[in-house]
Protein backbone atom coordinates (compact mmCIF):
# COMPACT_ATOMS: atom_id res chain seq x y z
CA UNK A 1 0.00 0.00 0.00
CA UNK A 2 1.27 3.46 -0.88
CA UNK A 3 1.29 6.62 1.16
CA UNK A 4 -1.83 8.39 2.39
CA UNK A 5 -1.89 11.39 0.05
CA UNK A 6 -3.55 14.79 0.35
CA UNK A 7 -3.49 16.66 -2.97
CA UNK A 8 -4.14 20.39 -2.73
CA UNK A 9 -7.12 21.52 -4.80
CA UNK A 10 -6.36 25.26 -4.73
CA UNK A 11 -4.01 27.47 -2.70
CA UNK A 12 -5.59 28.66 0.58
CA UNK A 13 -6.31 32.34 1.16
CA UNK A 14 -6.22 32.18 4.99
CA UNK A 15 -3.90 30.47 7.46
CA UNK A 16 -4.73 26.80 8.01
CA UNK A 17 -3.69 24.66 11.00
CA UNK A 18 -2.61 21.26 9.63
CA UNK A 19 -1.57 19.77 12.98
CA UNK A 20 -4.43 17.18 12.80
CA UNK A 21 -2.74 15.53 9.79
CA UNK A 22 -0.19 13.30 11.52
CA UNK A 23 0.21 9.52 11.28
CA UNK A 24 -0.95 8.72 14.82
CA UNK A 25 -4.04 10.94 14.54
CA UNK A 26 -5.12 9.51 11.18
CA UNK A 27 -4.43 5.81 11.80
CA UNK A 28 -7.46 3.65 11.06
CA UNK A 29 -9.58 6.38 9.45
CA UNK A 30 -11.22 5.77 6.06
CA UNK A 31 -10.86 8.32 3.22
CA UNK A 32 -14.48 9.47 3.57
CA UNK A 33 -13.91 10.09 7.28
CA UNK A 34 -10.64 11.90 6.58
CA UNK A 35 -12.40 14.29 4.20
CA UNK A 36 -14.80 15.33 6.98
CA UNK A 37 -12.10 16.19 9.52
CA UNK A 38 -12.32 19.85 10.59
CA UNK A 39 -9.36 22.19 10.20
CA UNK A 40 -8.96 25.50 12.00
CA UNK A 41 -8.75 28.15 9.27
CA UNK A 42 -9.77 31.79 9.29
CA UNK A 43 -13.11 32.69 10.79
CA UNK A 44 -15.22 29.77 9.59
CA UNK A 45 -12.76 26.87 9.24
CA UNK A 46 -12.59 24.14 6.63
CA UNK A 47 -12.79 20.40 6.36
CA UNK A 48 -9.95 18.38 4.88
CA UNK A 49 -12.13 17.71 1.83
CA UNK A 50 -12.55 21.44 1.19
CA UNK A 51 -8.80 21.79 0.63
CA UNK A 52 -7.56 18.38 -0.46
CA UNK A 53 -8.38 15.37 -2.56
CA UNK A 54 -7.67 12.35 -0.38
CA UNK A 55 -6.10 9.18 -1.77
CA UNK A 56 -6.19 6.14 0.50
CA UNK A 57 -2.94 4.68 1.74
CA UNK A 58 -0.87 3.76 4.75
CA UNK A 59 -1.27 6.52 7.36
CA UNK A 60 2.24 5.79 8.60
CA UNK A 61 3.49 7.73 5.57
CA UNK A 62 1.65 10.94 4.67
CA UNK A 63 2.24 13.01 1.53
CA UNK A 64 0.89 16.55 1.32
CA UNK A 65 1.06 17.19 -2.41
CA UNK A 66 1.09 20.95 -2.76
CA UNK A 67 2.31 23.35 -0.11
CA UNK A 68 1.63 26.90 1.01
CA UNK A 69 3.22 29.43 3.31
CA UNK A 70 -0.22 29.58 4.95
CA UNK A 71 -0.06 25.95 6.12
CA UNK A 72 0.85 26.19 9.83
CA UNK A 73 1.87 23.51 12.36
CA UNK A 74 2.59 20.80 9.79
CA UNK A 75 3.80 17.78 11.75
CA UNK A 76 3.42 19.56 15.10
CA UNK A 77 3.49 17.17 18.10
CA UNK A 78 4.10 14.26 15.72
CA UNK A 79 5.24 11.11 17.54
CA UNK A 80 6.23 8.78 14.68
CA UNK A 81 5.86 7.94 11.02
CA UNK A 82 6.73 10.15 8.06
CA UNK A 83 5.27 13.32 6.53
CA UNK A 84 6.49 14.68 3.19
CA UNK A 85 5.36 18.05 1.86
CA UNK A 86 5.93 18.97 -1.79
CA UNK A 87 6.02 22.73 -1.37
CA UNK A 88 6.34 25.43 1.27
CA UNK A 89 4.92 25.43 4.78
CA UNK A 90 4.13 28.20 7.25
CA UNK A 91 4.87 28.71 10.92
CA UNK A 92 5.63 26.10 13.60
CA UNK A 93 6.28 23.13 11.32
CA UNK A 94 7.44 20.22 13.47
CA UNK A 95 6.91 22.18 16.69
CA UNK A 96 6.95 19.85 19.70
CA UNK A 97 7.70 16.87 17.46
CA UNK A 98 8.52 13.73 19.50
CA UNK A 99 9.64 11.34 16.77
CA UNK A 100 9.36 10.37 13.12
CA UNK A 101 10.48 12.28 10.04
CA UNK A 102 9.22 15.48 8.45
CA UNK A 103 10.57 16.33 5.00
CA UNK A 104 9.68 19.68 3.44
CA UNK A 105 10.49 20.12 -0.25
CA UNK A 106 10.39 23.88 -0.11
CA UNK A 107 10.80 26.61 2.51
CA UNK A 108 9.43 26.92 6.04
CA UNK A 109 8.20 29.82 8.17
CA UNK A 110 9.18 30.89 11.69
CA UNK A 111 9.58 28.57 14.68
CA UNK A 112 10.42 25.54 12.58
CA UNK A 113 11.25 22.64 14.95
CA UNK A 114 10.46 24.76 18.01
CA UNK A 115 10.61 22.41 21.00
CA UNK A 116 11.66 19.41 18.89
CA UNK A 117 12.64 16.57 21.25
CA UNK A 118 13.25 13.61 18.92
CA UNK A 119 13.09 12.73 15.24
CA UNK A 120 14.41 14.41 12.11
CA UNK A 121 13.21 17.40 10.10
CA UNK A 122 14.66 18.36 6.73
CA UNK A 123 13.93 21.47 4.64
CA UNK A 124 15.35 21.86 1.14
CA UNK A 125 14.86 25.64 1.01
CA UNK A 126 15.09 28.46 3.56
CA UNK A 127 13.53 28.81 7.01
CA UNK A 128 12.20 31.76 9.00
CA UNK A 129 13.22 33.22 12.33
CA UNK A 130 13.82 31.30 15.59
CA UNK A 131 14.38 27.93 13.96
CA UNK A 132 14.69 25.35 16.75
CA UNK A 133 13.82 28.10 19.22
CA UNK A 134 11.37 28.55 22.05
CA UNK A 135 7.74 29.31 21.29
CA UNK A 136 6.26 32.39 23.00
CA UNK A 137 5.75 31.65 26.69
CA UNK A 138 8.08 28.64 26.66
CA UNK A 139 11.44 28.50 28.44
CA UNK A 140 13.15 25.94 26.18
CA UNK A 141 13.68 25.56 22.47
CA UNK A 142 14.80 22.46 20.61
CA UNK A 143 15.72 19.68 23.08
CA UNK A 144 16.86 16.88 20.76
CA UNK A 145 16.63 15.48 17.25
CA UNK A 146 18.18 16.62 13.98
CA UNK A 147 17.17 19.56 11.80
CA UNK A 148 18.72 20.17 8.37
CA UNK A 149 18.10 23.25 6.24
CA UNK A 150 19.42 23.41 2.69
CA UNK A 151 19.26 27.20 2.48
CA UNK A 152 19.39 29.95 5.08
CA UNK A 153 17.90 29.91 8.58
CA UNK A 154 16.49 33.25 9.71
CA UNK A 155 17.43 35.34 12.74
CA UNK A 156 17.92 33.78 16.19
CA UNK A 157 18.29 30.23 14.96
CA UNK A 158 18.55 27.95 18.00
CA UNK A 159 17.23 30.50 20.49
CA UNK A 160 17.14 28.80 23.94
CA UNK A 161 18.19 25.52 22.29
CA UNK A 162 18.90 22.79 24.87
CA UNK A 163 20.04 19.77 22.85
CA UNK A 164 20.21 18.34 19.32
CA UNK A 165 21.81 19.34 16.02
CA UNK A 166 20.94 22.02 13.47
CA UNK A 167 22.72 22.00 10.08
CA UNK A 168 22.09 24.94 7.73
CA UNK A 169 23.66 26.50 4.69
CA UNK A 170 23.76 29.81 6.59
CA UNK A 171 22.21 31.44 9.66
CA UNK A 172 20.95 34.98 10.14
CA UNK A 173 21.90 37.30 12.96
CA UNK A 174 22.01 36.18 16.61
CA UNK A 175 22.25 32.46 15.89
CA UNK A 176 22.52 30.50 19.12
CA UNK A 177 21.06 33.32 21.21
CA UNK A 178 20.44 32.26 24.84
CA UNK A 179 21.57 28.75 23.86
CA UNK A 180 21.86 26.24 26.72
CA UNK A 181 23.36 23.26 24.85
CA UNK A 182 23.42 21.55 21.46
CA UNK A 183 25.25 22.16 18.18
CA UNK A 184 24.63 24.43 15.19
CA UNK A 185 26.69 23.88 12.03
CA UNK A 186 26.45 26.43 9.21
CA UNK A 187 28.49 27.64 6.29
CA UNK A 188 28.13 31.19 7.59
CA UNK A 189 26.87 32.87 10.78
CA UNK A 190 25.29 36.32 10.82
CA UNK A 191 26.30 39.15 13.16
CA UNK A 192 26.02 38.84 16.95
CA UNK A 193 26.15 35.04 16.94
CA UNK A 194 25.98 33.44 20.37
CA UNK A 195 24.56 36.43 22.20
CA UNK A 196 23.88 35.41 25.83
CA UNK A 197 24.59 31.72 25.10
CA UNK A 198 25.43 29.71 28.24
CA UNK A 199 26.73 26.49 26.71
CA UNK A 200 26.66 24.77 23.34
CA UNK A 201 28.69 24.93 20.13
CA UNK A 202 28.38 27.03 16.97
CA UNK A 203 30.54 25.88 14.02
CA UNK A 204 30.91 27.84 10.79
CA UNK A 205 33.21 28.62 7.92
CA UNK A 206 32.96 32.33 8.64
CA UNK A 207 31.28 34.95 10.78
CA UNK A 208 29.77 38.13 9.32
CA UNK A 209 31.28 41.12 11.11
CA UNK A 210 33.66 41.13 14.09
CA UNK A 211 33.54 38.49 16.84
CA UNK A 212 31.10 39.29 19.67
CA UNK A 213 32.84 41.56 22.23
CA UNK A 214 31.86 39.30 25.13
CA UNK A 215 33.64 36.25 23.66
CA UNK A 216 37.28 35.42 24.42
CA UNK A 217 39.64 34.07 21.76
CA UNK A 218 41.30 30.80 22.79
CA UNK A 219 43.56 30.53 19.73
CA UNK A 220 43.65 27.99 16.91
CA UNK A 221 43.00 24.28 17.43
CA UNK A 222 42.91 20.94 15.61
CA UNK A 223 39.99 19.25 17.34
CA UNK A 224 39.67 15.47 16.97
CA UNK A 225 35.89 15.65 17.06
CA UNK A 226 35.61 17.73 13.87
CA UNK A 227 36.64 15.01 11.36
CA UNK A 228 34.21 12.67 13.13
CA UNK A 229 31.46 15.27 12.83
CA UNK A 230 32.27 15.79 9.13
CA UNK A 231 32.00 12.05 8.44
CA UNK A 232 28.67 11.87 10.26
CA UNK A 233 27.21 14.94 8.49
CA UNK A 234 28.10 13.28 5.17
CA UNK A 235 25.65 10.47 6.04
CA UNK A 236 22.71 12.88 6.34
CA UNK A 237 22.25 12.99 2.56
CA UNK A 238 22.32 16.78 2.16
CA UNK A 239 22.68 18.11 -1.38
CA UNK A 240 25.20 20.81 -0.37
CA UNK A 241 26.22 20.27 3.26
CA UNK A 242 28.25 23.03 4.93
CA UNK A 243 31.91 22.13 5.25
CA UNK A 244 33.11 21.20 8.72
CA UNK A 245 36.41 23.06 9.22
CA UNK A 246 39.45 20.95 10.14
CA UNK A 247 41.36 23.72 11.94
CA UNK A 248 39.41 26.31 13.90
CA UNK A 249 39.71 29.50 15.89
CA UNK A 250 37.86 28.94 19.16
CA UNK A 251 35.91 31.76 20.81
CA UNK A 252 34.56 31.10 24.31
CA UNK A 253 31.52 32.84 25.76
CA UNK A 254 29.18 34.47 26.16
CA UNK A 255 31.04 35.90 29.16
CA UNK A 256 27.98 38.08 29.84
CA UNK A 257 26.16 34.82 30.67
CA UNK A 258 27.55 31.51 31.98
CA UNK A 259 30.42 31.67 29.49
CA UNK A 260 30.76 27.95 28.74
CA UNK A 261 29.69 28.08 25.10
CA UNK A 262 31.94 28.24 22.07
CA UNK A 263 32.07 29.48 18.48
CA UNK A 264 34.40 27.50 16.20
CA UNK A 265 35.38 29.35 13.01
CA UNK A 266 37.50 28.06 10.15
CA UNK A 267 41.08 29.19 10.83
Amino acid sequence: MGALTFTLKAPPTVRVDLSPLTPEKLAGLKPRDLSKLPLVAGRDGFTVGDLFTVRAGDAGTIVIDGGSGLFDSVGAEMGGGTIRVTGDVGARAGAGMRGGRLHIEGSAGPWLAAGLTEGRISVTGDAGERVGGALPGRMAGMAGGILTIGGTAGPRCGDRMRRGLIVAGACGHEAGSRMVAGTILAGRLGPDAGVLMKRGTLIAGRLDGPPPPTFVSCGEHDLQVLPMLAAWVATLGLANPPAVPRRVTRLQGDMAALGQGEILLSA
